[in-house]
């Protein structure tokens, strides 16, 4: 098996895109176990808190920081795949050269 290995899901042997289920790797066919959701005791040991302060400090308004502040980790497919487009369609306008620039909203 050459690059990255392919990912199957545990309630079957097809490709991960025709199954639903855990996802697993061929390499060690072993599922990710995740709660529902982070506990604050991961997300303290990930200093989750101060990453988002990292990010917040870059925001050109204060209600900009404290949008960032209210961020929790996401588990859905959906709005991450709609996060990662919002975010595309910026690099694709700051790339073509496009001078738009965010401005402080009050």
């Amino acid at each position: 098996m050459h690059g990255a290995p392919r990912l199957l899901r545990m309630t079957g042997k097809g490709p991960a895109e025709e199954r639903p289920g855990v996802l697993a790797t061929e390499v060690v066919s072993t599922p990710f176990a995740s709660p529902g959701s982070a506990t604050a005791a991961v997300l303290a040991e990930l200093e989750f808190a101060a990453a988002l302060e990292t990010v917040a400090r870059y925001a050109i308004s204060e209600l900009g920081a404290a949008s960032v502040h209210k961020r929790v980790p996401q588990r859905s497919l959906e709005w991450i795949e709609a996060e990662l487009a919002t975010v595309a369609e910026l690099q694709h306008l700051l790339d073509s050269g496009d001078s738009f620039r965010p401005e402080v909203v009050q």
